[in-house]
């Protein structure tokens, strides 16, 4: 494939942004990771490594600046994949230049003000990341994430407009029915969690099953004596009832 024609599958977006010298190269030791990117899966980073050697990276990752530091927004996987080509002292191509120890970046506009894991970053994240073709769980993480979103904003008092799953449309790229669906299952998910994590009363058949392995171990006391005695009354009413 020519440089030509691979220059020609940057996205517009790209090829403007680095036509206004907006794209800065940072040394991938001053990228900080995110920790909403902890979730998502890091598979094929081998693979997209020879990807973009092989023919050159066709996005620039997404940056914020904090305190003097770029914390990432979008493009963990291929900042992976860069540090894994400079680890084996390779080098890849991206808009006809090379880099041998940076890598291209957008710095998203946040204000400093805005600290890491705020509702603005998260939504940040959100579109940065959104129409990705990701596993369904991955799915589902952005779609509880933007709920959470808007679960902050109500309570802070600055309610979206819309309906709830329209703002969480808005900030994935998925449809009303998908985002429908996604929250349905985590619901009945964490309820079964919750179902499962009750321990329930004890009953008089486990009680007398623990009487008798103490009696077994001759470790019975006078108290647990009256217990058996008392059970055995309970038992004897039982089958006369049943007769």
């Amino acid at each position: 494939m020519t440089e030509k024609i691979l220059n020609e599958m940057l996205s517009d977006e790209t090829k403007k942004e680095n036509e206004k010298g907006k794209i800065c190269y940072l040394n991938p030791r001053v990228i900080e990771g995110n920790k909403l990117n902890s979730t998502l899966s890091m598979n094929d980073i081998d693979e997209m490594a020879m990807d973009i050697i092989d023919t050159q990276l066709l996005q620039p990752i997404v940056v914020r600046k904090y305190k003097g530091k770029y914390y990432l927004i979008a493009g963990h996987r291929r900042t992976a994949a860069i540090k894994k080509i400079f680890a084996e002292g390779e080098s890849y191509r991206f808009a006809g230049k090379t880099c041998s120890s940076e890598i291209p970046a957008i710095l998203f506009d946040l204000p400093e003000s805005i600290e890491p894991s705020s509702v603005e970053e998260t939504e940040a994240w959100l579109s940065a990341n959104a129409y990705r073709d990701d596993s369904k769980q991955e799915r589902i993480v952005r779609v509880k994430e933007a709920e959470d979103c808007w679960n902050r904003r109500v309570v802070a008092g600055n309610k979206p407009k819309g309906k709830k799953v329209e703002y969480i449309a808005g900030k994935t790229g998925y449809g009303i029915t998908t985002i429908k669906r996604y929250l349905k299952e985590e619901d009945e998910f964490e309820e079964s969690s919750e179902i499962n994590s009750v321990k329930l009363p004890e009953t008089a058949v486990e009680k007398a099953l623990k009487l008798i392995q103490k009696v077994n171990s001759d470790q019975i006391s006078s108290e647990d004596a009256l217990r058996l005695k008392q059970l055995k009354k309970d038992v004897n009413k039982l089958l006369k009832a049943i007769e």
